[in-house]
């Protein structure tokens, strides 16, 4: 996996790589699927607490566990957020194109309207 060494999730990848050297990581996929969901459940805590220091904490270790999901798969976190980015744009644009051509303002839209367009952009993907 190539990636640029002043990205944070090369960061994060680099020091699992050197905790896995010391056999200090998850054994399996499974194992860090279940840290992903704990951390998730830590965040939505820290969220219904309304506390920002801790939902910041929190969100932090998620995105490390799941730069860890990268690692063990060979995939780039950080490719997969950029077309999951390209991915949005597309299906944003074509939302607005599709108000537009049945000449309503998007902003304008309920919020049942605006989820319509959304799946209607996302069977076109």
């Amino acid at each position: 996996m190539k990636m640029h060494k002043n990205n944070l999730f090369y960061k994060a990848i680099e020091l699992q790589d050197e905790a896995a050297r010391q056999n200090f990581e998850w054994k399996s996929l499974n194992d860090i699927l279940k840290k992903c969901r704990e951390e998730l459940e830590e965040l939505e805590e820290s969220i219904a607490l309304g506390d920002l220091e801790s939902i910041e904490e929190e969100l932090g270790d998620l995105l490390f566990v799941l730069a860890n999901i990268g690692r063990n798969t060979k995939i780039d976190p950080n490719m997969a957020l950029e077309n999951s980015i390209n991915k949005f744009i597309n299906r944003y644009k074509g939302m607005i194109e599709s108000s537009n051509v049945q000449n309503k303002v998007f902003s304008k839209l309920s919020s049942e309207e605006m989820l319509t367009l959304w799946k209607a952009q996302k069977n076109k993907s």
